[in-house]
């Protein structure tokens, strides 16, 4: 599997960002977490700490997967109609309007609509 190299600082700007901790999952242990892009860096996405959210491994597969997604105008976690739940997931902070000052309304947006709603995953 070849890998896109990636800027390194990139992690280390989300880590700071989101102080250690998985926005989802509460998961605190840094080699258990992933700076996940919001727009993908295949879609258009860049390196920027606006287009990155700290999720844990398992997180983040699961919304590159497309199996959730946070609504841009509630910021609510939202799980794939025949998917699995949240629980299921384990992503247990599905209230995420503590953190609107994080997030990139503009980036969710996109993500939410190209591709959560329309089912187009990387």
């Amino acid at each position: 599997v070849l890998r896109a190299e990636r800027d390194p600082l990139f992690k280390f700007n989300i880590l700071k960002r989101f102080q250690g901790s998985c926005l989802v999952t509460d998961i605190k242990v840094t080699e258990m977490l992933d700076a996940a892009h919001i727009i993908p860096v295949a879609s258009g996405g860049t390196e920027s700490s606006d287009n990155g959210m700290l999720l844990s491994a398992s997180a983040h597969r699961a919304l590159d997967s497309g199996l959730w997604a946070i609504n841009p105008s509630t910021l609510q976690v939202e799980t794939k109609k025949d998917g699995p739940s949240a629980r299921q997931m384990k992503l247990f902070s599905t209230d995420l309007s503590h953190q609107e000052s994080k997030l990139n309304k503009e980036a969710l947006e996109y993500r939410y609509q190209k591709l959560f709603l329309q089912g187009v995953t990387r």
